[in-house]
């Protein structure tokens, strides 16, 4: 009995471990054989069909994740959030998103080529003025918002498993020690 549960309770850490790291990240078909991958807050990129990059936040100095895109029969647009440091303290490295910088690319599905970071202007005037104020701009989600309530319920599953499964035992074992004491107590 106790292998079993010793087995039941590593069974449980092991596929936690599958729910638990990036909740939040995803992969959005967006058509076409193109994807957005969200790998974290920062790093929101698009892959081809193949799952080549062609565009991560790293690739480019300042740039951030996706915040928007557009699929056209020529190209795929994407307009995207800036990045700046973080500054905690010193020598902190690490970077965090900055929504009041925007920077837009244009990736030509002819020539397989992405275009240097764009500012608004320059990507107003890189596409027709008139055909950029069409531009259906849509912002990527994840596709399947149900799995970071999921994770969240397998781990809290295991928490409890981890400390009910011991708590019964040991009240169980008092309970058989408790009438083992009151039966011995009656017989004298």
């Amino acid at each position: 009995m106790f292998r079993f549960i010793l087995i039941l309770v590593f069974g449980f850490v092991a596929i936690n471990g599958v729910y638990g790291s990036g909740w939040s990240d995803y992969q959005l078909d967006i058509g076409d054989g193109f994807s957005i991958v969200r790998c974290n807050g920062l790093d929101v990129c698009l892959c081809d069909k193949n799952h080549g990059m062609i565009y991560c936040p790293s690739q480019f100095v300042g740039t951030g994740p996706i915040n928007g895109y557009a699929l056209t029969e020529n190209a795929v647009y994407l307009r995207t959030y800036g990045r700046k440091s973080r500054n905690l303290f010193a020598g902190d490295k690490f970077e965090n998103v900055d929504p009041s910088r925007e920077f837009f690319f244009i990736y030509d599905r002819k020539t397989e080529q992405l275009s240097p970071p764009l500012t608004a202007a320059d990507f107003n005037t890189e596409v027709e003025p008139l055909s950029s104020s069409l531009i259906s701009w849509i912002q990527p989600r994840n596709p399947n918002p149900d799995l970071p309530l999921r994770g969240a319920a397998r781990f809290l599953g295991v928490i409890a498993l981890y400390f009910l499964a011991p708590l019964t035992i040991l009240i169980a074992l008092s309970g058989v020690l408790l009438y083992a004491v009151r039966k011995r107590g009656r017989k004298r």
